[in-house]
């Protein structure tokens, strides 16, 4: 699909991996078509596509398990007046979490910024720009939350 001249159908495979969060398969995709591409709106897009699919890749080694069959946890125990506990696997589980979802999250920001110089046409990539823009600030504001929990932590 990717040899041949018509790039759409691996495009939008391309697209359709980003969506699901299939960031691996969409990053793989996306940086074939980037080399291919001649217009420097195209280009703009699709590197930021790629951006994008490197942070959703990022955000998916969080959910998928470390070794064998087992979940990943993020045991946090609470006590009889509701305050919790963290256990110090939970502990070590904060600060990889954060720092997977930190580099999820600057991953989102170059994607916005790589759109962000191609808005020489009005209102271009606008629903893009606002729909990364928002998903960036719900991961900056998760990554805040933990160094919160961090903080605690190491007190």
């Amino acid at each position: 699909m990717l040899t041949e001249n018509n790039s759409w159908p691996a495009y939008r495979v391309g697209t359709y991996a980003a969506c699901q969060g299939a960031g691996r398969t969409a990053t793989f995709i996306l940086v074939q078509l980037v080399r291919k591409v001649y217009s420097d709106s195209c280009y703009c897009w699709l590197k930021s596509l790629v951006q994008y699919a490197y942070g959703e890749l990022k955000h998916e080694l969080l959910l998928l398990p470390k070794q064998g069959l087992e979940t990943p946890k993020f045991p946090l125990i609470l006590s009889g007046n509701d305050l919790g506990e963290i256990d110090q696997h939970a502990a070590h589980n904060i600060k990889d979490y954060r720092k997977q979802l930190a580099a999820a999250y600057n991953s989102l920001c170059f994607s916005l910024e790589t759109l962000k110089v191609d808005v020489t046409r009005s209102h271009a990539f606008y629903f893009q720009r606002w729909f990364l823009s928002l998903r960036a600030k719900l991961l900056g504001a998760v990554v805040d939350i933990l160094d919160i929990l961090k903080n605690i932590i190491d007190d």
